[in-house]
């Protein structure tokens, strides 16, 4: 499962359903590691930040190259990868080495 890091207030808005769409760079970068996912159903980790003990969101996403986001979701002005979220499975919130997975009911 790809994990990728967020903004702690894009992950919000994810978790609560406001947000539907998580976007990265069109670069060789991404291209590395989205390229075999595109156009394809794949779960991912949005983890807010780097920390491993930071909480994350595992969703359903399909990727999509060189399409254009909304800029009030945070998308760059020009095309980029964009993550169209079709569902979210699981919230994680990790204490030391322990992780706890909360269904739908859990607040971010």
């Amino acid at each position: 499962m790809l994990t990728l890091p967020i903004k702690e207030s894009w992950l919000r808005e994810i978790w609560e359903q406001r947000k539907f769409e998580e976007y990265r760079t069109d670069s060789e970068y991404w291209d590395a590691r989205l390229l075999r996912y595109e156009n394809k159903v794949v779960k991912v980790r949005l983890r807010a930040g780097y920390q491993r003990k930071s909480p994350a969101v595992v969703c359903v996403v399909v990727p999509k190259r060189r399409q254009m986001g909304r800029r009030e979701w945070g998308a760059p002005e020009k095309p980029c990868w964009v993550l169209e979220i079709l569902g979210i499975q699981a919230f994680e919130r990790r204490t030391g080495d322990a992780e706890q997975t909360d269904g739908e009911e859990t607040e971010l």
